[in-house]
């Protein structure tokens, strides 16, 4: 049986206009699935609540954009990776995986785009199977020891 975790806050909102008021906080997840529950009541007891379900990872993040779909069909003998990978901290490390065997580094396939924003591309020339899984993984220094990793598979016809 899981252990019950829950925070309950109790805050006065920010008044934005006439019929709008904001709040704020920040609430420390655990990884997995969170639920959160809001609810607000007015002055005349009148309420209103709301269930939202928030998944949280750590750091750092992968998102695949190109190919943008977790399975895809490639049409020639070269496909075109591209991901952004999102980490407040450094990247300790980032490998490509096909099919079960990791891929050498390429000479610029990683690219510091921004504060924390990191652009990985590759492109993958006449090295695919009829069916492909490719996985990315990448780890900062905080998560060197469990790296979070993006999946997709890639049918070549």
């Amino acid at each position: 049986m899981k252990k019950l975790q829950s925070v309950k806050l109790k805050m006065n909102p920010e008044k934005k206009d006439s019929v709008t008021y904001v709040i704020g906080s920040n609430v420390p997840l655990r990884k997995g699935v969170n639920t959160i529950y809001i609810e607000a009541k007015n002055a005349l007891g009148t309420s209103y609540s709301r269930r939202q379900i928030v998944q949280s990872q750590s750091e750092p993040f992968i998102t695949w954009l190109s190919p943008a779909a977790s399975s895809s069909v490639a049409e020639s003998g070269t496909v075109k990776l591209s991901a952004e990978i999102r980490s407040f901290l450094d990247l300790q490390a980032v490998r490509l995986n096909l099919n079960g065997n990791i891929i050498s580094p390429e000479e610029g396939e990683m690219k510091k785009t921004g504060d924390g924003i990191y652009l990985f591309e590759r492109n993958l020339h006449d090295v695919l199977a009829l069916k492909n899984t490719v996985i990315l993984t990448a780890s900062n220094i905080r998560e060197a020891r469990h790296p979070n990793q993006g999946s997709l598979i890639i049918h070549q016809v």
